[in-house]
C-alpha cells in the first residue's frame, strides 16, 4: 500500500496491513481492531467503503465478506481480495506448487465440495491422480500441500478442531473463507452448486 493509501487515517492503513497479514480475520477480531485504530467513531463497515474507495481506484483490491453458516447461526469473515481474484489467486499456485501438487490440489478441492473430509482422506487422494502426475505426489509431499494450504488458510480445520490436533490423520478439514472469497468460480467449476456458495458481501460507495 503506498499510492493512494497516503490519503488514509493513520488506523485504517494499520488495519489494511494487519488484515492482509493474516490473510482472513473473523469479524469480532475485525471489530476489536477497528475499535483499537480508528478514532473517528463511524462503523466499521462505513470505514471499509472508505478504504475500498481507495484500493478500487490504484490497486484493484478490495476488502470483501463472506458470511459462512456455522451450527446455526452464520459467522462472518473479512478479506482483502483481487477484483480478478480467479485469475490472480490461480497464477499464485501456480507460483507457489510444481504441476504435480497443483493436480492433487484440485483433487483436493473437487473432494471438499461435498463437504469436509478426514487428513487421510485427502492425503489418500494422491493415488487418484493420473498422468503425467501418477506416483509424482509421496506422502511427504501430500501432507506438506495439506499444511501450506492450512498455513495459507486456503483450507481450515473443521468445527473444534485446533492447530494442536491438525496432524491427526483423523482432523477433519474443509474449505476455508479464503476459497470462498478467491475461487468461488473454481468451486462452481469442480460441481459446487451455485446455491450452496455462502453468501458475499461487497463494501462499495
Amino acid at each position: 500500500m503506498t499510492a493512494s493509501d497516503a490519503a488514509l487515517p493513520s488506523g485504517q492503513k494499520l488495519f489494511l496491513q494487519r488484515l492482509l497479514a493474516q490473510h482472513v480475520m473473523k469479524d469480532e477480531e475485525a471489530q476489536a481492531l477497528h475499535e483499537e485504530l480508528d478514532e473517528s467513531g463511524r462503523p466499521m463497515e462505513q470505514c471499509f467503503r472508505e478504504m475500498n474507495h481507495r484500493l478500487t481506484s490504484d490497486f484493484a483490491l478490495e476488502i470483501a465478506t463472506v458470511s459462512i453458516a456455522s451450527g446455526g447461526t452464520h459467522q462472518r469473515f473479512h478479506a482483502i481480495i483481487n477484483q480478478r481474484a480467479d485469475s490472480i489467486a490461480k497464477a499464485s499456485f501456480k507460483h507457489e506448487f510444481n504441476p504435480h501438487q497443483l493436480a492433487y490440489i484440485r483433487l483436493i478441492l473437487e473432494k471438499l465440495v461435498s463437504g469436509a473430509a478426514s487428513r487421510v482422506d485427502l492425503i489418500n487422494l494422491k493415488q487418484n491422480l493420473t498422468e503425467p502426475h501418477t506416483g509424482k505426489v509421496g506422502m511427504e509431499q501430500a501432507e506438506e500441500c495439506i499444511d501450506r494450504l492450512l498455513d495459507q488458510q486456503w483450507l481450515v480445520l473443521e468445527g473444534d478442531e485446533n492447530q494442536s490436533r491438525r496432524a491427526s490423520m483423523n482432523a477433519l478439514i474443509n474449505i476455508a473463507p479464503r476459497t470462498y472469497l478467491e475461487l468461488s468460480r473454481l468451486l462452481i467449476d469442480f460441481g459446487m452448486p451455485k446455491e450452496d456458495l455462502p453468501q458475499f458481501i461487497f463494501h462499495r460507495m
